[in-house]
């Protein structure tokens, strides 16, 4: 069983910044309340744990009501209108900084490469932080995106 919160950054070659080390730590305070070995919570319960991050200028959606407030937009069709929109969990404008907490199809389904790619589309976002369990459903996704961004980042890089 796994007993603390795994991170990595991307691109390998780039430092993490004191900002997003203090949103890691408060991933890391509540880890014994969303240890994904032991709890099966979604993205809303798991952003609940950690809405503490808003003393860092990060707002969030509507816990309580579970709603999915936060948004920015990723393309506009006809005559201006909005078409398509990534919904965030928790966004810091100053920062340009969007976290997806994915606790559940976060690998399965891949959405943590719609994430990235949608984040890229934004032209709003520059860093995205996305909160992916250690295991789902006896998987270890966690481990399973690392290798696939690893992967990834080394072609980037040759």
């Amino acid at each position: 069983m796994e007993n603390k919160i795994k991170w990595k950054m991307y691109p390998q070659n780039r430092g993490i910044t004191n900002s997003l080390f203090l949103v890691i730590s408060e991933f890391e305070r509540v880890f014994d309340d969303i240890n994904s070995s032991v709890y099966d919570y979604g993205s809303i319960e798991v952003a609940s744990f950690v809405s503490s991050i808003h003393k860092y200028g990060y707002i969030s959606n509507s816990i309580q009501a579970k709603k999915r407030e936060i948004f920015v937009p990723i393309a506009y069709g006809e005559n201006g209108n909005l078409v398509e929109l990534m919904y965030l969990d928790f966004f810091n404008e100053d920062s340009k900084t969007a976290i997806k907490i994915e606790a559940g199809r976060g690998y399965q389904n891949n959405q943590f490469l719609r994430d990235i790619v949608d984040a890229d589309l934004t032209g709003k976002i520059e860093t995205m932080i996305i909160a992916i369990r250690l295991f789902y459903r006896s998987q270890r996704d966690y481990s399973k995106v690392i290798t696939y961004l690893g992967s990834v980042d080394k072609l980037k890089n040759r």
